[in-house]
C-alpha cells in the first residue's frame, strides 16, 4: 500500500517561544499610563502563549519575572514600581539579549537615549499620539 507522507510525532515540542516585555516606570509615566502598560503585559502573556518575560525599567532594569499564564495578573499586582527616575533603554536592551528572544515589546513614552540596535526585533508600544522617531524598530500607538 501507498506509504504515509508524515508519521505523527510522538512527543509533544516542550520548547516555547520567548517574548521580551519591557515596562517603562520612570517619572514620566503617569498612572493611568502605567495601568494601561500592566494591562498590555498580561494581554500579551495571556494571547501569545509564549514564555513571557517581563523586564520592568527606568534608568535600569529593576525587576526581572516570567510569567506564567494564567497567573500574570497575580505578578503584576507584585510588583513595586519605581515612580521616580529618568528612562534609559540601555539596560533593558543589555538584559533582554541575555534572554535571547525574537522580538521584545518595550511600553513606553519613548523618552530617553536608545542605544545600539539590538539582534532582535522590537515594538515601541506607546501611549502617546505624535512620538520622536526610535533608530530602530516599528511603533505602535496605543493612544486612542
Amino acid at each position: 500500500g501507498p506509504a504515509p507522507v508524515f508519521e505523527p510525532g510522538l512527543a509533544r515540542n516542550q520548547k516555547r517561544a520567548r517574548i521580551v516585555v519591557g515596562l517603562d516606570s520612570s517619572g514620566s509615566v503617569g498612572d493611568a499610563v502605567l495601568s494601561l502598560f500592566a494591562a498590555e503585559v498580561a494581554g500579551i502573556a495571556r494571547r501569545s502563549g509564549a514564555e513571557t518575560h517581563l523586564l520592568c525599567f527606568d534608568e535600569t532594569v529593576y525587576e526581572h519575572a516570567v510569567l506564567q499564564p494564567g497567573q500574570c495578573e497575580s505578578a503584576l499586582t507584585s510588583v513595586e514600581f519605581r515612580r521616580e527616575g529618568g528612562t534609559s533603554f540601555e539596560a533593558v536592551m543589555e538584559e533582554a539579549r541575555r534572554i535571547d528572544p525574537p522580538i521584545a515589546v518595550i511600553l513606553t513614552d519613548l523618552d530617553g537615549p536608545f542605544g545600539p540596535r539590538p539582534p532582535f526585533d522590537v515594538v515601541w508600544a506607546t501611549p502617546n499620539a505624535v512620538w520622536p522617531t526610535p533608530p530602530f524598530g516599528k511603533v505602535l500607538s496605543l493612544a486612542r
